[in-house]
């Protein structure tokens, strides 16, 4: 199922709950993708196979607040964990198979953008969640096979993040909320963060920009930032300011910084 994220999605997100798990911040990552403003139904939906996946990859188009747009949910599970129904979800109903996955439905379907519509389990315990705006782009991808170019989240640090987003396609509630990042969206082509997470949170960005006056102007806002950080009244903020790092070398923009848990 790694190949079953359509190319139009705005961002993928990958976290190793492995991984999470092993150094004892799995309850944070679980916080955070529970806070992505996925829908109740989706997050009680899929809550019994979160607290036992070794891998969930989130694939989003953006919806007019943000996070709330069409998604796809992909979870790695042991073999034996699966239930007659993934996740054990109630109300939900076998469909038959398409390619080498079963297909389930809810009998009682929601018509809410961000409610799961359709599930799909394969033989290697994978489960894949969809809410409706991507039920068709996922049984084009079984059927056809995967999307030229997708975004591929990096699977190299705790919680891997890709986006392609430029300044039009941000949610209105973001460009009103968060002009920083409607500055730093201008001209950007693809965003990557990889965030590993310990007693301290390590983050690493690359912002790839159109052009390099883009990139330039990226990296004056970050400056910008750097230095307003710098002359906060919390503590926490200004250690992260002066530790942060940033380069520009051609288009790009890279960010390292550091950050405590909690912040």
């Amino acid at each position: 199922m790694d190949a079953l994220v359509p190319a139009d999605v705005d961002l993928v997100v990958r976290a190793d709950l492995a991984r999470a798990r092993a150094q004892s911040v799995f309850d944070d990552v679980l916080a955070w993708l529970r806070g992505a403003e996925l829908s109740e139904v989706m997050i009680e939906t899929t809550t019994p196979c979160l607290e036992l996946a070794t891998v969930a990859t989130l694939a989003l188009r953006l919806g007019p607040n943000g996070f709330d747009g069409d998604a796809i949910l992909r979870l790695k599970l042991p073999p034996d964990a699966l239930g007659a129904v993934p996740c054990n979800a109630k109300g939900w109903k076998p469909m038959g198979d398409s390619g080498s996955a079963a297909v389930f439905e809810p009998a009682e379907p929601e018509r809410r953008r961000g409610a799961p519509a359709m599930m799909l389990r394969d033989r290697s315990g994978n489960v894949l969640v969809a809410t409706p705006g991507q039920i068709d782009s996922v049984l084009r991808l079984v059927r056809d096979g995967p999307d030229p170019e997708p975004l591929i989240a990096p699977s190299d640090s705790m919680v891997g993040l890709v986006a392609r987003v430029d300044e039009a396609q941000l949610p209105r509630a973001w460009r009103e909320k968060t002009p920083t990042l409607t500055a730093l969206a201008s001209g950007l082509s693809q965003l990557t963060i990889r965030l590993d997470v310990g007693e301290r949170i390590d983050v690493h960005a690359t912002f790839l920009y159109a052009d390099r006056q883009d990139a330039e102007q990226a990296s004056r806002t970050l400056r910008t930032v750097r230095d307003a950080l710098l002359k906060s009244e919390r503590e926490s903020f200004k250690r992260a300011a002066q530790a942060a790092h940033a380069e520009k070398v051609g288009e790009q923009v890279r960010v390292e910084l550091t950050l405590p848990r909690g912040l």
